[in-house]
């Protein structure tokens, strides 16, 4: 059984938008700096990332099959 680990989450869907108008708002700016955007890209990529492999866990996936490898 995989586990959803952000399953019914208030906050889930309201960060993905924040994350992501933060990441317009700088990088359309005229004096934007490129690191604040490096910083918001590596927290839009961890928190898809971590809901990817909230429907998608690998490792408990390839380890629940090896009582069928007989």
């Amino acid at each position: 059984m995989i586990i959803l680990k952000s399953f019914n989450h208030p906050l889930h869907h309201r960060k993905i938008y924040y994350h992501l108008l933060n990441y317009y708002h700088y990088s359309f700016q005229k004096d934007h700096l490129i690191l604040e955007n490096l910083i918001l890209l590596k927290i839009l990529f961890f928190h898809f990332l971590n809901y990817f492999f909230c429907f998608y866990d690998f490792f408990h996936l390839t380890f629940s099959f090896r009582y069928y490898i007989y």
